[in-house]
């Protein structure tokens, strides 16, 4: 059995104890702060309530196989719901769906969702061509720009923005377009399509959490934990400024 200490409980971090210690190995996780998840953030709104506020991956694709991987191996992925749709809301506050299925697509390219005319559409072709050209092999310099930035440069109409990739860009890369990378969504684009040519749709599905990202991501390692638990404990416990994870091993 190798001891191995893992630095960082992020999501990663967490990731990578899990499946150390499914490998066999005495693990301990080492967190400067007084808390696990790194960015996986939930907190009670209402203390009366018991609504939360999440912070964190809220919308999971098909083709994120690490995060599902995490998630069979804490016991959670129960938790994941694939409807493969998303709610939108036009600025007259009409709603509806779109999703990735062959009707909501069509709905779409015929102009026949609230917010997007035929005339919007027709003017998302190239920006679209071109957002797929250059998710075959992002460019470094993708990297140096916003998605908000890149929707500017290739011409991607404000409706398409508001209406189809403002809510898929702050799904996937939980941050805002003006503030998240470019190259990250191509990046996600990219695997995207690698992986549909090897599973189909289910590559482009849309899945949401049906509890809170805490429940999802974080009580999952600390069953896992205690279930892999020696005589000197392996629940996570404050130490100082850290969060030691010990005796993870099988």
């Amino acid at each position: 059995m190798r001891r191995v200490v893992v630095i960082g409980g992020g999501l990663a971090g967490l990731a990578s104890a899990v499946w150390l210690a499914e490998a066999g190995d005495q693990v301990t996780l080492l967190e400067r702060r007084g808390r696990l998840g790194g960015r996986t953030l939930g907190f009670p709104l209402n203390e009366a309530d018991g609504e939360m506020v999440d912070n964190g991956q809220h919308v999971i694709a098909g083709s994120y196989d690490y995060i599902l991987k995490y998630l069979d191996s804490v016991g959670t992925r129960k938790f994941v719901a694939f409807p493969d749709t998303f709610g939108i809301r036009a600025a007259d506050g009409t709603t509806a769906t779109l999703g990735v299925r062959a009707r909501d697509q069509l709905r779409l390219w015929t102009g026949r969702v609230p917010g997007i005319g035929v005339r919007d559409v027709m003017r998302s072709v190239l920006p679209h061509l071109r957002m797929m050209a250059a998710s075959l092999r992002p460019k470094d310099e993708l990297d140096e720009i916003t998605v908000e930035q890149w929707f500017d440069r290739i011409g991607m109409p404000q409706a398409l923005r508001r209406m189809l990739w403002w809510p898929v860009a702050l799904g996937v890369l939980n941050e805002v377009p003006p503030l998240a990378s470019a190259h990250a969504l191509a990046s996600v684009m990219r695997t995207g399509n690698r992986k549909a040519l090897r599973h189909g749709r289910r590559a482009f599905s849309i899945g949401y959490p049906t509890v809170d990202l805490r429940t999802l991501y974080l009580t999952g390692p600390r069953r896992c934990s205690r279930r892999r638990a020696s005589t000197s404990g392996c629940v996570p416990r404050p130490r100082g400024s850290r969060w030691t994870v010990a005796g993870c091993g099988a």
